[in-house]
């Protein structure tokens, strides 16, 4: 009579429970003792400080507009400076100089082969950080001297290659302003050029007006002509002591011919030093922004008022990481699989043919 039921050998399953968690903790012991003789990996730490000042910034009609990212608050921009930093750490303006400060050959040749790829580097190095304060940086290394090393290189290293960047973002703001203020200064000479030149072009004209006049000038033709060339005089005695000498107001006109002579003479003048000053102006604005431009590559995003500064925690701390949890979950797994695998072989050979 055949008499195997498959909701019979569940039901026995079930009642069975107390052999599948032996299955598991024999398992779990079994990885357990795996993890303490498993070769383990070194992690040492070291902690550097990570602040944002707020800076004086140019007014909002001075500044250039390319200059600034648009946030929508405060914390917005502190998580951008945060993320930038934390790129900035695993750049090779970093990673280089700690590899150059390695004397270990054997040490450094560790880490050129560990950090010849992205994934290296990420398995190796590591910063851990949630806002502004203190940061980890954390290093991973089979030899716990090597991870030592390793870590106070690049903590050293971050710290000052991430101080010479915010000292060129704090220059680059500098630069901005004095780009603002040669600007200015250009739009200024150029407004000056121009005027020059509409007066000596009235002046011109007037004054072969009066070539044909025979008659004195009127009060109201006086203010005019001296009001004309006001407006290309300048705050110099030469200009001062020219204006003082314009005719009297009964002089004839060959005297206003004369007078009108020695104003183009100075317009002249003024018109080649004011040039001058166009041309120096634009080689200093492009002189400005050259130097600029090479503050804000060897700046690499970070903000003037970040602040990054090691701490005197009295060296690195290294601690054996070996993967005890991992192998007892797997054990665990591994012995449940083995238990409903016994038991599947068990139910297959009772099972009648």
């Amino acid at each position: 009579m055949n008499d195997w039921s498959l909701s019979d050998q569940v039901r026995l399953t079930v009642q069975r429970w107390p052999y599948l968690l032996a299955s598991a903790l024999v398992g779990a012991i079994l990885g357990g003792l795996a993890g303490l003789i498993w070769p383990p990996v070194y992690e040492a730490r070291q902690e550097i400080y990570v602040g944002l000042n707020s800076v004086p910034v140019p007014e909002e009609h001075r500044r250039l507009e390319q200059s600034y990212f648009n946030f929508r608050n405060v914390d917005d921009y502190k998580n951008w400076q945060m993320e930038q930093l934390n790129q900035f750490l695993f750049t090779s303006e970093v990673i280089e100089p700690t590899l150059n400060r390695l004397e270990e050959s054997a040490i450094k040749s560790e880490l050129e082969e560990q950090l010849s790829t992205t994934s290296g580097i990420q398995n190796t190095l590591r910063a851990e950080w949630r806002t502004a304060g203190r940061w980890q940086l954390a290093v991973r290394s089979p030899e716990p001297y090597s991870a030592q090393r390793i870590v106070e290189a690049w903590a050293t290293s971050g710290v000052e290659a991430s101080q010479a960047a915010v000292e060129n973002a704090r220059e680059m703001l500098d630069l901005e302003l004095e780009r603002q203020d040669l600007v200015h200064r250009q739009n200024s000479h150029r407004e000056r050029l121009n005027k020059l030149r509409q007066v000596r072009q009235a002046l011109t004209t007037r004054a072969a007006e009066l070539e044909e006049v025979t008659e004195t000038l009127t009060i109201i033709q006086r203010q005019a002509l001296w009001g004309l060339a006001s407006q290309a005089a300048g705050f110099t005695p030469a200009w001062m002591d020219i204006l003082a000498e314009i005719p009297q107001a009964d002089a004839p006109s060959t005297e206003y011919i004369n007078w009108i002579d020695r104003i183009l003479v100075q317009i002249e003048e003024d018109l080649r030093l004011t040039s001058g000053q166009v041309q120096e102006t634009a080689l200093l604005f492009s002189a400005t922004s050259e130097a600029y431009q090479k503050a804000l590559e060897e700046s690499y995003g970070l903000a003037p008022g970040l602040v990054v500064e090691g701490l005197a925690t009295g060296g690195a701390s290294v601690q054996a990481i070996r993967p005890t949890g991992l192998l007892i979950a797997s054990g665990a797994l591994l012995g449940v699989i083995g238990w409903f695998f016994w038991l599947m072989v068990r139910i297959s050979l009772s099972r009648p043919v």
